[in-house]
């Protein structure tokens, strides 16, 4: 009730209004159902993809030194439509240049961003300061079993357990002593801060990731497709093939290796051998045609599109890649845990043991617990620019310095006992006539001068509709007391903060 009632206090203050998260989840789910609608608009139009089909096959064919300028020309030709035999279709008017080229760069701009891959991704927790403040307190709280006001080791422990991070019970203990700077085998609220915020920071962006993942795979399976060309003309190019490469109905290896190197595929020698990789050949190295016809579209969709991703890796995946491939001496695209753990650590500064521990909790590995990182990049370079974001390295130090101040919810009885003393005595004070109560000018001398708050006369006007419970225009000393803990070191608690970090 205090959190709530000082957050309606600072909104009345600044007049600020923000989303909620439930808001802002909703509003993310509207702009992927847009992205999707839009991809599904070109599904349901082959014309499009007749034409880019066609276009990288005469590119492919004819491999021209300015790929725009041919771009420009293939696009541009009026007798496209009929040389693609697309029959009663006629070019539509053409949108401005500049108005289509800014609106085709920010739908790039926001795709790539919205998957990770973009300047920077959403790596806090999507909390206003002061909600956030709220839920660390309440992890906290109920992380005290036994109300002491601190955490000891069990209590910690249990605590990180449920965050469900991956942490081994070694981890575990390591990050206890890290977080216990005074090594009393206890941890305050202020110790505790700092972790919690990463804490949370971690499990949003790990739920954010899994939430978008579905989409962005099939983001770059459409991109794919766009390249690969339509199933129907793939499975004739199979069947059309098998009548030269197949033998009794089976393709061996190599036979499907010279299949998938054909021109009119359009697949790379590093993407042949990885479709090879993929499709299910039986003891004797064999798969029947109808298996490809079923199949092979599929694995080439996904091959493509995993290229497609890592080409799209940016600056941090290219680093990533590289201080993988330094300790991956043998080029397996294997690694052990820890080895990687200790490089992302040495290659990232700003990355905590926490977060790299749970990156790698939710990465790809092999039936030896080896970690795949190359099937792994574009997940662990999209959470890794999401944790080096500025505005949640911002939400860290802001919770830590607001940590600085003791939360008025974790104040113990006897801080509450000397507080409400002092109010008695400010509150006898304040009654100049020893009424019992306080009229309206005697409340505002308190809040205005006597407390040395200096409040607005709005913010007073406020508080005192908020203590006179019985609505009788005066408040007396219970209905001061009442609320005066809650409400007044609340606000003072803030000034504080706000003096703290330059905002008084």
């Amino acid at each position: 009730m205090a959190g709530r009632a000082q957050h309606m206090s600072e909104a009345r203050l600044t007049g600020e209004v923000k989303l909620s998260q439930s808001a802002k989840n909703e509003l993310s789910r509207m702009k992927r159902a847009t992205r999707i609608n839009n991809e599904k608009y070109f599904r349901v139009h082959p014309e499009l993809r007749k034409m880019t089909s066609a276009f990288v096959s005469q590119l492919l064919a004819e491999k021209p030194d300015n790929v725009a300028q041919y771009a420009e020309k293939f696009f541009t030709d009026p007798e496209l439509a009929h040389k693609l035999g697309l029959v009663g279709w006629s070019r539509p008017v053409s949108p401005d240049p500049e108005e289509l080229a800014a609106g085709a760069a920010e739908a790039e701009e926001e795709f790539f961003e919205d998957a990770g891959m973009g300047m920077g991704g959403d790596g806090t927790t999507g909390e206003d300061s002061i909600d956030l403040e709220q839920l660390l307190i309440s992890l906290f709280k109920e992380a005290d079993k036994d109300g002491n006001g601190t955490l000891d080791h069990d209590e910690f422990a249990t605590l990180m357990a449920t965050a469900s991070l991956g942490l081994s019970q070694q981890e575990v203990k390591m990050l206890l002593a890290e977080v216990d700077e005074d090594n009393n085998g206890i941890i305050t609220y202020q110790e505790f801060v700092p972790l919690a915020v990463e804490t949370v920071q971690t499990m949003r962006l790990k739920a954010r990731y899994a939430e978008d993942a579905e989409i962005e795979n099939e983001m770059w399976r459409i991109a794919a497709a766009e390249i690969v060309g339509p199933e129907d003309a793939f499975v004739a190019i199979v069947k059309a093939a098998s009548n030269k490469l197949a033998s009794g109905g089976v393709f061996n290896r190599a036979n499907l290796k010279a299949l998938l190197k054909m021109p009119a595929l359009g697949l790379s020698h590093m993407q042949s051998a990885a479709a090879v990789a993929e499709v299910p050949f039986d003891a004797s190295n064999n798969v029947s045609t109808a298996t490809l016809e079923a199949s092979l579209y599929d694995i080439v969709l996904k091959v493509v599109g995993d290229a497609l991703a890592h080409q799209n890796l940016g600056e941090v995946g290219e680093m990533l890649k590289q201080c993988f491939t330094q300790y991956d001496k043998e080029a397996t695209g294997l690694l052990d845990r820890k080895v990687a753990k200790a490089a992302v650590l040495n290659m990232f500064p700003f990355v905590t043991r926490l977060q790299a521990t749970a990156l790698l909790s939710d990465a790809t590995y092999d039936a030896a617990g080896q970690l795949d990182w190359k099937s792994s990049l574009p997940q662990l370079t999209a959470q890794i620019k999401a944790m080096g974001d500025p505005e949640s390295l911002r939400e860290r130090a802001e919770l830590m310095a607001r940590a600085e101040f003791q939360p008025v919810e974790l104040m113990s009885h006897v801080d509450r006992a000397q507080f409400e003393s002092t109010i008695e005595a400010l509150f006898a004070e304040a009654d100049k006539d020893g009424n019992g109560v306080l009229d309206v000018h005697e409340f505002q001398r308190l809040l205005g001068d006597g407390q040395g708050l200096a409040l607005p006369p709005n913010e007073i006007s406020y508080l005192r509709d908020a203590f006179d419970g019985d609505r009788n225009g005066e408040i007396s000393l219970e209905e001061f007391k009442a609320l005066a803990y809650d409400h007044l070191a609340a606000i003072s608690r803030e000034r504080a903060i706000g003096n703290a970090l330059g905002h008084g």
